[in-house]
């Protein structure tokens, strides 16, 4: 089990990602990590269940401009991985993860969600293009909430982590 959130739009920033991280430190106290750049910021708590040495988060393209986080596992990583590395990509690790962050390079948001095969709810930020892609497994196995307004967009895996950022209001909408 780990945890995702992050947010796009005026409120997004390092620290606001952070505070959010730390609601959900209970669903991996292994490692954490954010990427934050332009109006865009996603993080991840991590279980450390595959990839024990080099699977820390968040795994970022080889440009760096990309980042992905993720809730769960992807069963076919490995066939992805080796033919990301077949056409030419670098993976600086051996988990599942990293696979959503090279995909995300050439592939749309729907190409990415067809090629995984597993239990998950991921975030890609493209910072280049100020894009966040939000994806979860077809059955909706793992928990993915968001909030939006039109102006920002707050995401992230337990309801708590979505209060606690400071764009989300904190008042009952009758």
């Amino acid at each position: 089990m780990c945890g995702i959130a992050g947010a796009v739009g005026a409120g997004a920033s390092e620290d606001a990602t952070w505070s959010q991280l730390k609601l959900l430190e209970h669903r991996g106290r292994d490692a954490s990590g954010v990427f934050s750049r332009g109006p865009g910021s996603v993080g991840q708590t991590r279980l450390a269940v595959i990839d024990l040495v080099t699977g820390d988060p968040p795994f970022t393209s080889e440009d760096g401009g990309k980042a992905a986080v993720l809730n769960g596992e992807i069963y076919n990583y490995r066939d992805l991985r080796t033919t990301l590395i077949r056409t030419g990509h670098n993976l600086r690790s051996t988990g599942d993860t990293e696979v959503i962050a090279h995909i995300a390079e050439s592939a749309s948001a729907v190409e990415l969600a067809r090629q995984l095969d597993g239990m998950f709810a991921f975030a890609v930020w493209d910072s280049a293009r100020n894009q966040l892609v939000l994806g979860r497994d077809r059955l909706g196995k793992k928990p993915l909430y968001y909030w939006s307004d039109g102006d920002h967009l707050v995401f992230a895996s337990e309801v708590k982590a979505l209060l606690v950022h400071p764009a989300v209001p904190r008042r009952l909408d009758h």
